[in-house]
């Protein structure tokens, strides 16, 4: 639960602040997932490096598609979303030497922060929620005064935004990173939680799941 209410955060900014009908989210997720996966698993670095990593490449993914699909409205928009994220699953499924194919890869190891492991149970619930916690203030403190306005009348009215001099472009492209972060740091806490990752984490349930 703690997972998902990350995704859901980020997910947040672009659906529910920004107005835009994203479909991937679920692909920010699965990207940060199989980040921590591989490079955890079969490369050994510590949950430091691979968490970052896990919050850099869904942002990197989403900073090189913003500039096509974030000219798109309403179902084109969707759409073309939806499309990036079946080609992350199609990689997934089919780069074996790399993903592990349709079995993925096992033996993801636990969190481990400076050297102090965070065992199952509560360590990890609290853990898992504290990060939770940290992303909700985070993006409480994004939305505050002017932004926060500035984004409610983007949602409601583009036009009228753009006419007062709001930079609905930027606003979306800001939504979108951020959503892609959370998405990102989601994925991550994911695999360490269930030790292995699969294509299932690119899967189009994660998707529904958050919206």
């Amino acid at each position: 639960a703690g997972v998902f209410a990350i995704a859901v955060l980020g997910y947040q900014f672009i659906f529910g602040h920004a107005g835009a009908l994203s479909l991937a989210q679920g692909t920010f997720f699965g990207l940060g997932a199989y980040t921590t996966g591989i490079i955890g698993s079969q490369l050994g670095w510590g949950f430091e490096a691979t968490f970052a990593l896990s919050l850099a490449f869904p942002v990197l993914l989403a900073i090189l598609v913003a500039a096509p699909v974030l000219r798109l409205d309403s179902h084109y928009f969707a759409l073309a979303t939806l499309g990036i994220g079946q080609i992350a699953l199609l990689i997934a499924i089919n780069w074996e030497s790399v993903t592990g194919g349709a079995n993925g890869i096992p033996g993801v190891p636990g969190i481990s922060v400076f050297a102090i492991d965070v065992p199952r149970g509560w360590p990890l619930l609290m853990f898992v929620w504290g990060l939770a916690i940290l992303a909700a203030t985070i993006t409480w403190l994004a939305i505050r005064g002017i932004t926060g306005h500035a984004f409610a009348l983007m949602r409601s009215d583009p036009l009228a935004a753009m006419a007062v001099g709001i930079d609905i472009r930027r606003l979306r492209f800001r939504a979108f990173l951020i959503s892609a972060l959370l998405g990102g740091a989601a994925g991550a806490l994911h695999v360490h939680t269930n030790r292995v990752i699969s294509p299932d984490a690119l899967e189009f349930h994660i998707m529904v799941a958050i919206l």
